[in-house]
């Protein structure tokens, strides 16, 4: 049982930072998301209870969920929290206070006239992802099939909001409750999937890829490719020293994540036993965070990403606890049972590909709920908003757009104390590339994030 969430039948005074709520069943579904809204938003510890004299004689903030009360802060409750298992939900959206709001309630005595917290579970859980749907080239959900998409909520952190409400509800019965929620932060995280351009590819891929420009006419790749090689110019993909240099500069510290696979169709690094890819590596560790990269051939072949973490922690010669999927591929709840097998505590994948917004309607660290085994667990789930190639390749923005459009949404997570996180990549710093002047784009995001 959760330290911070009891079942009290028997709670008879008042207790500092305690809410006590009344509820039929405290199932596991209740006990996630209320620890989630009072413990990781408002930093409230919860106790349950099923009595109602117990509840009646508890002098501190209570309410009840689910059950109606005369006189008291009753929110109505829809079958969402009490259920098991996954089966086709009817999530019927309305608005409340100009935000679209799910699971609307039809009980006059409710505080609100939706159950927030089915909506929170609903986001948080990723539900809908449980459902079948229709993949996308990679196997993907895509934001177009996501309710947020549809209703056109995916850039807002509802679940931020609608935990407000909540609060708003109680504080009219309670002045004193007062919601101690986090500190804004921003976090960048950087992903590595070819450390080089030219630089490293070995005699097959390099002769390949001279046959490929020759073939397509294009000198140009062909001339720097050779006076990188030649060591007449830089690689365009090192871009580490500019990476570190943004660190000292703007006092930030990037968690990077490293593809640390065999060659495949989609897993196109460096071989890992290359010198130069291997003290890359080393140097970029003693300044950031690294976590495991895991190839997209690992989402198909058995105990090949535990072949990949035992490497780079070999390297290293330190425990990898985070990840992120290459090409953001996962599936709900395979993919994070693995990781959970593996000891990784903390993923970073919790975005989309073709769209920025809030996938899970929620911008702080949370933990995942395993919708199919009924269970909160311990992997901790990171959600981003933005990703480099999402802006410039997917969503097709102008560069000289692309930080008024980024702006709004890290308004909208300073405004909710949460956390803002980036996703770029080494190679989004090449000055030769498409890429252009995100340097510039990217350092204006971080200054108008920080």
């Amino acid at each position: 049982m959760d330290k911070h969430i009891t079942f009290a039948p028997q709670i008879l005074v008042n207790q500092t930072n305690m809410i006590f709520i009344l509820t039929k069943k405290p199932t596991h579904r209740i006990k996630y998301i209320f620890n989630l809204i009072f413990k990781d938003i408002a930093w409230n510890d919860v106790a349950f209870t099923a009595d109602l004299e117990s509840f009646r004689n508890f002098e501190g903030i209570k309410f009840s969920y689910g059950i109606p009360i005369e006189n008291g802060c009753y929110f109505a409750a829809n079958p969402l929290l009490f259920d098991k298992g996954i089966d086709s939900v009817d999530v019927r959206v309305s608005t409340y206070q100009d935000i679209k709001v799910l699971f609307p309630v039809f009980d006059l005595r409710s505080q609100l006239p939706f159950d927030a917290f089915a909506a929170i579970f609903y986001m948080v859980s990723r539900y809908e992802e449980y459902l079948p749907y229709k993949r996308d080239c990679y196997g993907r959900f895509e934001a177009q099939q996501s309710i947020a998409f549809q209703e056109g909520f995916l850039e807002k952190p509802v679940v931020h909001y609608w935990a407000r409400m909540i609060f708003e509800k109680i504080q009219q019965f309670y002045p004193e409750f007062q919601p101690d929620e986090p500190n804004y932060s921003f976090q960048p995280t950087l992903d590595i999937d070819a450390a080089y351009s030219y630089l490293g590819k070995g005699f097959i891929r390099t002769t390949g890829a001279y046959l490929r420009s020759i073939w397509n006419n294009d000198w140009a790749e062909v001339n720097e490719r050779t006076k990188v090689l030649l060591r007449r110019r830089k690689d365009p993909f090192d871009t580490y020293d500019y990476i570190l240099d943004l660190q000292e500069r703007y006092k930030i510290r990037h968690k990077i994540f490293i593809l640390f696979a065999e060659y495949n169709k989609n897993d196109k690094n460096l071989p890992i036993s290359n010198p130069r890819f291997r003290r890359i590596i080393q140097r970029m560790a003693d300044y950031c965070d690294v976590g495991i990269h895991p190839s997209y051939t690992s989402n198909e072949q058995e105990g090949l990403l535990k072949h990949e973490i035992e490497n780079l922690s070999m390297l290293l010669k330190q425990d990898i606890t985070a990840s992120r999927q290459h090409f953001l591929k996962f599936t709900f709840p395979h993919t994070f049972r693995k990781l959970i097998d593996l000891d990784i505590t903390d993923d970073y994948t919790m975005g989309y590909s073709e769209n920025i917004g809030f996938r899970a309607g929620i911008c702080i660290p949370f933990h995942f709920f395993d919708v199919d085994f009924d269970m909160e667990t311990n992997l901790k789930i990171h959600p981003f908003m933005m990703m480099d190639v999402t802006v410039k390749q997917y969503m097709n923005i102008a560069d000289e757009q692309v930080v008024e459009r980024i702006k709004p949404m890290i308004d909208e997570v300073k405004k909710v104390h949460g956390t803002f996180m980036t996703l770029v990549h080494n190679q989004t710093f090449a000055t030769n590339s498409i890429w252009g002047n995100w340097r510039e784009i990217y350092e204006q995001i971080i200054e108008y994030a920080k």
